[in-house]
């Protein structure tokens, strides 16, 4: 297995798995009235490669990625310098329990270490309890609740 950075002619592999975590009737955000096109999917994934504060990381195992997440960096008053947000990390339903996942966020600490970052942060839904016993394995607590406000 290969973990690397992602480049554009990955970005429909990227996508399929993202697709993973969306059930099938859903919209990927409560405020949408319906899923973005493949077009804006596209435009927004290479705004994210591009992006200086973005990380993209992809696991390529026989030439096929079976992991991606997506990484933002920013500064926070709240933690007084620059934290991590994990926006994403997927493995492909066929490679879970295989210790991919916790690669993928070893990798993801060790570039917020490097980049100077104090925190790392992430949200999950509420109803993926599984989802959150991994994080919780991996040394991260429940501290928040997310809230948000269409607009």
């Amino acid at each position: 297995m290969v973990i690397r950075n992602a480049n554009k002619k990955d970005c429909e592999q990227c996508l399929k798995l993202l697709r993973q975590l969306w059930s099938p009737g859903c919209v990927l955000d409560s405020f949408q009235t319906g899923k973005p096109s493949p077009e804006k999917l596209h435009e927004l994934y290479g705004c994210m490669l591009e992006n200086p504060n973005c990380e993209v990381v992809l696991a390529e195992k026989d030439e096929c990625v079976v992991a991606v997440m997506d990484l933002n960096f920013r500064e926070t008053f709240f933690h007084g310098g620059w934290t991590m947000q994990i926006e994403n990390l997927v493995v492909d339903e066929k490679c879970r329990r295989q210790g991919i996942g916790q690669q993928m966020v070893g990798l993801a600490e060790e570039m917020a270490l490097r980049r100077g970052c104090c925190a790392v942060e992430l949200n999950s839904n509420l109803y993926r309890e599984e989802t959150h016993r991994f994080w919780e394995a991996m040394g991260y607590e429940i501290e928040a609740y997310q809230l948000r406000k269409a607009l």
